[in-house]
C-alpha cells in the first residue's frame, strides 16, 4: 500500500472497516461493481478472506483478466503498484487458492458464460507453454458454481 497516498489508504481502511463489518454477499456485490480503474487493494483484500464466497474469487479473477499476468514467474520485474503489480499477484493468488480447494465458502452461483469458456481455453493453452506460470489453470476456475443453501 506504499503506493497509495494519504487520502488513498484513509479511503481504503473506510472501506476495509465497513466490508469487516458486512458479510461475503456484500463483498461480492463490491467486486461486481467496483471499478478497475481505482486501485485493487480493497479487491486483494476480498480474495484473502477465510469466507470470500468461491463466485467471488471467479468473478474477480475473470475481470482481472488473468491472460494478462500468467507469463512465468519472475518475468518482467514490476515496481509494486496498486494495479498491474496487484492485479498479477491477486490473479496468481486465486489461482492457487482456489486450485487446493481454499474458497469453500459456496452460496454465491457462478456461471461462466462463452467469453470466459473462450478465455479459460486460451488461458490452459498458453498455461501449457510456460515452463513457470505464476499460477497453474485448475479447471475449477471455469466450472459452474452452484449457490449451497445458507
Amino acid at each position: 500500500m506504499d503506493d497509495l497516498n494519504e487520502q488513498e489508504r484513509n479511503r481504503l481502511a473506510a472501506n476495509i472497516a465497513w466490508l469487516e463489518s458486512t458479510d461475503p454477499d456484500d463483498w461480492h456485490r463490491v467486486a461486481l461493481d467496483f471499478n478497475w480503474s481505482e486501485p485493487l487493494h480493497l479487491l486483494d483484500w476480498i480474495v484473502q478472506q477465510v469466507n470470500c464466497d468461491a463466485a467471488t474469487a471467479l468473478t474477480i479473477f475473470w475481470k482481472g483478466e488473468p491472460a494478462n499476468w500468467l507469463q512465468e514467474e519472475g518475468s518482467k520485474p514490476e515496481r509494486p503498484n496498486g494495479f498491474s503489480y496487484l492485479n498479477k499477484k491477486i490473479c496468481a493468488y486465486i489461482g492457487s487458492r482456489i486450485g487446493t480447494g481454499g474458497y469453500t465458502r459456496s452460496k454465491i452461483a457462478y456461471v461462466p458464460d462463452a467469453w470466459t469458456k473462450k478465455d479459460y481455453i486460451d488461458l490452459a493453452a498458453e498455461e501449457t507453454r510456460l515452463e513457470n506460470p505464476n499460477f497453474r489453470i485448475h479447471p475449477i476456475l471455469f466450472a459452474n458454481v452452484a449457490a449451497a443453501g445458507s
